[in-house]
């Protein structure tokens, strides 16, 4: 995350007593932070993580520690009126590191809460491509976005969807042994970083290439799915580690949803076409009802001429890039994987990951 995004001037702010809400906020505007009313905070959200401090008050605290494991973070604080008793437990069941009374220790959380702009512990990045309609070009859009992170930091390609046909086989790299999503087991614990992408294939492409989490290159015939909870223990720890997770989903199902509420921003993959547009606006409406605030990205040949102007009309999608249309990229996937297009590529989806560290820049992209 950039010291300039925006997130990391806001202190998230969940208190339901409203002058306790307003002393928390005089904090914050003391601080020099905006502050962002929450009143049911996500631990395992973007705006969770992105945010340059949270404070709590009991209730909230005791909502994170109900809504199960998120990303554990620096500068989580619980705040209490002057003269209440803290409920400690739970401030350490939500992962506080401390509790404060206000207005009495104002002063003392303003030195807490740093200066604005500087950076989160484990603020990674989270992107999910999804497809309009079937073939959109999803896959290859998140594939771009997973080399375009690996150049800056650890990432993983994460193929979420079972009938994809294999994220390997798209990257060229299904003769890598490794694991895979039938071998991967998350427990009760925290998966740590480090030791998973260390065991998934990678692909190498000029200074460094993703890790691939996708399905088994087998013939048994035996079934197996993504499960929701494997793929958000993925997600939270990469995120938690400060590295990139890239999420090619499915146009449905319940991974869907954890990769929403995860992802700092979901890109709708759109053919330029009269179907395609009526399928994306049915997309967008889906996710933000599961709180997204998705963009697009134009994928294929326009034979109608539709524009990027017109897609934003038709789907209220902000439209960040166009894939390159690539004379024999079909073939070339279908021979070796992505290989000689990985440059226009991954030059194309620059104005992606710009969106995602500058969330104003969605607002202006591809014509």
């Amino acid at each position: 995350m950039s010291p300039a995004d925006p997130a990391a001037q806001e202190i998230l702010i969940a208190v339901a007593d409203p002058d306790l809400a307003q002393e928390a906020a005089a904090v914050a505007a003391a601080g020099g932070y905006a502050a962002l009313a929450e009143p049911e905070p996500d631990p395992a959200g973007a705006a969770w993580r992105r945010a340059a401090a949270i404070l709590l008050d009991a209730g909230a605290a005791a909502g994170v520690a109900d809504r199960g494991p998120g990303i554990r973070r620096e500068r989580v604080f619980l705040v209490h009126a002057d003269g209440a008793e803290p409920d400690l437990r739970a401030a350490l069941a939500a992962g506080a590191e401390d509790a404060l009374a206000l207005p009495a220790e104002g002063a003392e959380l303003v030195r807490r809460l740093g200066r604005p702009g500087a950076p989160a512990a484990g603020a990674g990045v989270a992107l999910a491509c999804i497809g309009a309609v079937g073939g959109a070009g999803a896959s290859v859009l998140a594939a771009a976005c997973a080399l375009h992170c690996a150049e800056s930091a650890p990432t993983a390609l994460i193929d979420a969807d079972e009938l994809s046909g294999g994220a390997d086989l798209l990257l060229g790299v299904e003769h890598l042994p490794g694991l895979r999503w039938p071998e991967l087991r998350a427990g009760e614990g925290r998966m740590e970083a480090a030791p998973l992408l260390a065991a998934l294939p990678g692909h190498d492409w000029s200074t460094g290439g993703p890790a691939v989490l996708t399905g088994p290159r087998s013939r048994d015939g035996a079934d197996w799915a993504v499960a929701p909870a494997a793929l958000a223990a993925v997600v939270d720890a990469l995120l938690a580690d400060g590295g990139a997770a890239v999420v090619d989903l499915p146009r449905t199902g319940a991974v869907v949803e954890v990769a929403a509420a995860r992802a700092d921003l979901v890109v709708v993959a759109v053919p330029p076409t009269v179907r395609g547009v009526a399928a994306a606006a049915r997309q967008a409406r889906r996710l933000r009802g599961l709180g997204a605030d998705p963009a697009a990205v134009l994928c294929g040949p326009a034979p109608g001429g539709v524009a990027a102007a017109d897609v934003e009309y038709a789907t209220g999608l902000p439209v960040l890039a166009r894939l390159p249309r690539i004379r024999g990229l079909a073939a070339e996937i279908e021979a070796v994987g992505l290989d000689r297009s990985l440059v226009r590529l991954v030059d194309a989806v620059e104005p992606v990951l710009a969106a995602v560290d500058r969330p104003a820049a969605r607002r202006g992209g591809a014509r």
